[in-house]
């Protein structure tokens, strides 16, 4: 019993982390195409 707590735990932490992985990846890549877009703006 103790046992399939503790790795449905461990199961859920990693989708967790995953998923804040994917945040910080996505944030990145806004961030990244904010950058272009302010520096089109500024050519222009």
């Amino acid at each position: 019993m103790e046992k399939t707590a503790s790795e449905k735990a461990k199961k859920t932490k990693t989708k967790k982390n995953e998923r804040s992985v994917f945040k910080r990846i996505f944030q990145k890549k806004l961030n990244v195409s904010n950058n272009y877009v302010n520096l089109f703006k500024s050519i222009n």
